[in-house]
Protein backbone atom coordinates (compact mmCIF):
# COMPACT_ATOMS: atom_id res chain seq x y z
CA UNK A 1 0.00 0.00 0.00
CA UNK A 2 1.79 3.30 -0.75
CA UNK A 3 2.41 5.72 2.03
CA UNK A 4 4.10 8.98 2.14
CA UNK A 5 4.35 11.94 4.22
CA UNK A 6 4.27 15.94 4.20
CA UNK A 7 6.03 18.09 6.49
CA UNK A 8 5.36 21.40 6.26
CA UNK A 9 5.84 25.34 7.84
CA UNK A 10 4.33 28.55 7.16
CA UNK A 11 4.94 32.07 8.12
CA UNK A 12 8.99 32.34 9.15
CA UNK A 13 9.63 35.46 8.26
CA UNK A 14 13.40 35.09 8.21
CA UNK A 15 13.56 33.61 11.99
CA UNK A 16 15.52 30.60 10.61
CA UNK A 17 17.38 28.72 13.24
CA UNK A 18 19.71 26.17 13.63
CA UNK A 19 17.58 24.14 15.42
CA UNK A 20 14.45 24.53 12.82
CA UNK A 21 16.77 23.37 10.17
CA UNK A 22 18.11 20.57 12.78
CA UNK A 23 14.52 19.34 13.22
CA UNK A 24 13.51 19.51 9.80
CA UNK A 25 16.03 17.28 8.63
CA UNK A 26 16.07 14.61 11.15
CA UNK A 27 12.24 14.19 10.72
CA UNK A 28 12.72 13.78 6.83
CA UNK A 29 12.29 10.33 5.97
CA UNK A 30 13.19 8.82 1.99
CA UNK A 31 9.37 9.30 1.14
CA UNK A 32 8.79 12.33 2.75
CA UNK A 33 7.70 15.95 0.86
CA UNK A 34 8.82 19.03 2.54
CA UNK A 35 6.74 22.50 1.86
CA UNK A 36 6.49 26.10 2.65
CA UNK A 37 2.64 27.80 2.96
CA UNK A 38 4.69 31.58 1.90
CA UNK A 39 6.34 34.52 3.98
CA UNK A 40 9.54 32.22 4.07
CA UNK A 41 11.31 35.56 3.45
CA UNK A 42 12.02 38.78 5.41
CA UNK A 43 11.64 41.23 2.87
CA UNK A 44 8.44 43.23 3.20
CA UNK A 45 6.14 43.30 -0.10
CA UNK A 46 8.06 45.99 -2.09
CA UNK A 47 11.32 45.46 -0.65
CA UNK A 48 13.57 44.08 -3.42
CA UNK A 49 15.77 42.17 -1.29
CA UNK A 50 17.52 39.01 -2.39
CA UNK A 51 16.25 35.97 -0.26
CA UNK A 52 19.57 34.94 1.92
CA UNK A 53 16.80 32.82 3.61
CA UNK A 54 16.62 30.55 0.66
CA UNK A 55 20.24 28.81 1.79
CA UNK A 56 18.30 27.81 5.05
CA UNK A 57 15.65 25.93 2.96
CA UNK A 58 18.59 24.01 0.76
CA UNK A 59 20.01 23.09 4.02
CA UNK A 60 16.58 21.30 4.95
CA UNK A 61 16.04 19.78 1.87
CA UNK A 62 12.42 21.92 0.86
CA UNK A 63 10.66 20.28 -2.05
CA UNK A 64 8.61 23.51 -2.86
CA UNK A 65 6.93 26.47 -1.26
CA UNK A 66 4.39 28.73 -1.98
CA UNK A 67 4.33 32.37 -2.94
CA UNK A 68 3.20 34.40 -0.17
CA UNK A 69 2.89 38.38 0.11
CA UNK A 70 6.45 38.55 1.34
CA UNK A 71 8.01 37.10 -1.60
CA UNK A 72 5.70 39.44 -4.21
CA UNK A 73 6.78 42.07 -5.82
CA UNK A 74 4.41 44.68 -8.28
CA UNK A 75 7.21 44.51 -10.45
CA UNK A 76 8.43 41.06 -12.01
CA UNK A 77 11.91 42.36 -12.20
CA UNK A 78 11.92 42.97 -8.67
CA UNK A 79 10.30 39.57 -7.61
CA UNK A 80 12.82 37.78 -9.89
CA UNK A 81 15.63 39.76 -7.33
CA UNK A 82 13.94 38.37 -4.85
CA UNK A 83 13.36 34.46 -6.12
CA UNK A 84 16.45 34.14 -7.78
CA UNK A 85 18.96 32.38 -5.23
CA UNK A 86 15.33 30.00 -4.83
CA UNK A 87 17.17 26.54 -4.93
CA UNK A 88 13.68 25.13 -6.22
CA UNK A 89 10.70 26.22 -8.43
CA UNK A 90 7.83 28.26 -6.26
CA UNK A 91 4.37 27.58 -6.69
CA UNK A 92 1.14 30.11 -7.43
CA UNK A 93 -1.74 29.19 -9.27
CA UNK A 94 -3.40 32.28 -9.28
CA UNK A 95 -0.32 34.53 -10.29
CA UNK A 96 -1.19 35.72 -13.94
CA UNK A 97 1.56 34.18 -16.05
CA UNK A 98 3.87 33.60 -13.75
CA UNK A 99 7.67 32.93 -15.09
CA UNK A 100 10.25 31.05 -14.02
CA UNK A 101 11.14 30.38 -11.31
CA UNK A 102 7.47 30.15 -10.71
CA UNK A 103 4.74 27.61 -11.74
CA UNK A 104 1.46 27.08 -11.22
CA UNK A 105 1.69 23.55 -9.68
CA UNK A 106 3.61 20.29 -9.53
CA UNK A 107 3.33 16.77 -9.56
CA UNK A 108 5.72 14.65 -7.86
CA UNK A 109 5.77 10.56 -7.62
CA UNK A 110 6.91 9.57 -3.95
CA UNK A 111 6.32 6.58 -1.87
CA UNK A 112 4.37 5.10 -4.60
CA UNK A 113 1.60 7.56 -5.09
CA UNK A 114 1.47 10.85 -7.38
CA UNK A 115 1.28 13.96 -5.39
CA UNK A 116 0.07 17.19 -7.55
CA UNK A 117 0.64 20.42 -5.14
CA UNK A 118 -0.65 23.97 -5.82
CA UNK A 119 -0.68 27.28 -4.08
CA UNK A 120 -3.17 30.50 -3.55
CA UNK A 121 -0.86 34.06 -3.00
CA UNK A 122 -3.00 36.67 -1.81
CA UNK A 123 -4.14 39.24 -4.59
CA UNK A 124 -1.50 41.81 -4.39
CA UNK A 125 -2.94 43.44 -7.47
CA UNK A 126 -6.02 42.58 -8.87
CA UNK A 127 -6.25 41.23 -12.79
CA UNK A 128 -8.23 43.84 -14.75
CA UNK A 129 -7.73 46.96 -11.41
CA UNK A 130 -6.86 49.98 -12.26
CA UNK A 131 -3.45 49.17 -10.64
CA UNK A 132 -2.41 46.22 -12.79
CA UNK A 133 -2.13 49.38 -15.53
CA UNK A 134 1.13 50.06 -13.91
CA UNK A 135 2.45 46.27 -12.09
CA UNK A 136 3.70 43.74 -13.72
CA UNK A 137 2.70 41.18 -10.97
CA UNK A 138 -1.09 40.84 -11.07
CA UNK A 139 -3.67 37.73 -9.50
CA UNK A 140 -6.79 36.03 -10.23
CA UNK A 141 -8.49 35.33 -7.81
CA UNK A 142 -7.91 32.62 -5.60
CA UNK A 143 -11.11 30.55 -6.02
CA UNK A 144 -11.42 30.60 -9.30
CA UNK A 145 -7.83 29.34 -9.79
CA UNK A 146 -8.28 26.74 -7.06
CA UNK A 147 -10.71 25.22 -9.40
CA UNK A 148 -8.75 25.03 -12.10
CA UNK A 149 -5.85 23.73 -10.59
CA UNK A 150 -8.06 21.03 -8.59
CA UNK A 151 -9.41 19.97 -11.90
CA UNK A 152 -6.39 20.05 -13.82
CA UNK A 153 -4.19 17.98 -11.60
CA UNK A 154 -7.17 15.48 -10.07
CA UNK A 155 -7.48 13.08 -12.70
CA UNK A 156 -3.91 12.63 -12.91
CA UNK A 157 -2.96 12.13 -9.44
CA UNK A 158 -3.63 10.11 -6.02
CA UNK A 159 -3.01 12.97 -3.79
CA UNK A 160 -4.34 16.87 -4.29
CA UNK A 161 -2.40 19.81 -2.18
CA UNK A 162 -3.32 22.58 -1.41
CA UNK A 163 -0.87 25.25 -0.13
CA UNK A 164 -3.23 28.13 1.10
CA UNK A 165 -1.26 31.45 2.23
CA UNK A 166 -5.02 33.09 2.20
CA UNK A 167 -6.16 32.84 6.13
CA UNK A 168 -8.21 30.19 8.05
CA UNK A 169 -11.49 31.48 7.03
CA UNK A 170 -10.45 30.95 3.49
CA UNK A 171 -9.32 27.60 3.70
CA UNK A 172 -12.44 26.98 5.04
CA UNK A 173 -14.36 28.22 2.18
CA UNK A 174 -11.61 26.50 -0.17
CA UNK A 175 -12.32 23.58 0.70
CA UNK A 176 -16.60 23.53 0.91
CA UNK A 177 -16.20 25.09 -2.52
CA UNK A 178 -13.76 23.59 -4.50
CA UNK A 179 -14.20 19.83 -5.22
CA UNK A 180 -11.19 17.51 -5.27
CA UNK A 181 -8.94 18.90 -3.20
CA UNK A 182 -7.57 16.26 -0.46
CA UNK A 183 -5.45 18.36 2.07
CA UNK A 184 -5.17 22.23 2.48
CA UNK A 185 -2.18 23.57 4.44
CA UNK A 186 -2.83 27.00 5.27
CA UNK A 187 -1.38 30.26 6.51
CA UNK A 188 -1.07 34.06 6.19
CA UNK A 189 -2.99 35.15 9.09
CA UNK A 190 -1.03 34.02 12.33
CA UNK A 191 -3.51 32.12 13.98
CA UNK A 192 -2.39 28.97 16.41
CA UNK A 193 -1.46 25.35 14.45
CA UNK A 194 -3.61 22.90 14.25
CA UNK A 195 -2.37 19.80 16.47
CA UNK A 196 -4.85 16.77 14.53
CA UNK A 197 -5.77 19.59 11.75
CA UNK A 198 -9.81 19.95 11.03
CA UNK A 199 -11.78 17.97 8.82
CA UNK A 200 -14.46 20.25 6.39
CA UNK A 201 -15.97 17.46 4.61
CA UNK A 202 -13.64 15.07 3.19
CA UNK A 203 -11.12 17.88 3.09
CA UNK A 204 -8.10 17.97 5.70
CA UNK A 205 -6.84 21.59 6.74
CA UNK A 206 -3.68 22.09 8.69
CA UNK A 207 -1.45 24.76 9.59
CA UNK A 208 1.81 25.50 11.85
CA UNK A 209 1.92 28.16 14.19
CA UNK A 210 4.07 30.94 12.72
CA UNK A 211 7.69 32.09 13.46
CA UNK A 212 9.21 28.21 13.24
CA UNK A 213 7.50 27.35 16.83
CA UNK A 214 6.40 24.13 15.17
CA UNK A 215 6.33 22.23 11.93
CA UNK A 216 3.96 20.01 10.64
CA UNK A 217 3.63 16.47 9.24
CA UNK A 218 0.49 14.73 7.91
CA UNK A 219 1.09 10.83 7.55
CA UNK A 220 -0.75 9.64 3.85
CA UNK A 221 -1.41 6.19 3.09
CA UNK A 222 -3.67 5.06 0.04
CA UNK A 223 -6.81 2.58 0.42
CA UNK A 224 -9.82 1.51 -1.48
CA UNK A 225 -11.37 4.47 -0.60
CA UNK A 226 -8.71 7.06 -1.02
CA UNK A 227 -6.37 9.00 1.00
CA UNK A 228 -6.25 8.37 5.24
CA UNK A 229 -4.23 11.73 6.49
CA UNK A 230 -3.29 11.95 10.04
CA UNK A 231 -2.17 15.49 11.14
CA UNK A 232 0.15 16.83 13.66
CA UNK A 233 2.72 19.52 15.12
CA UNK A 234 6.50 19.06 15.85
CA UNK A 235 7.97 21.38 18.17
CA UNK A 236 11.22 22.51 17.00
CA UNK A 237 14.20 20.99 19.15
CA UNK A 238 12.42 18.43 20.51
Amino acid sequence: MPSLSILHTSDLHGRWTSDLVESLSRARAPDCLLLDCGDALRAGNLNPSRGHEFEAMAAAGYDTMAIGNRETHLWWWAMRRKLRDAPFTLLSSNMRNPRPPVEKWRVWEIGGARVGVFALTPVMVAAGSLGSRFASVVFDPPIEAARVAAASLGPTVDLVVALSHSGREFDRRLAREVAGIDLIIGGHDHTPGLPEGERVGSTLLTRTSPYGENFGEVEVSFGPDGPVMNARLITVGV
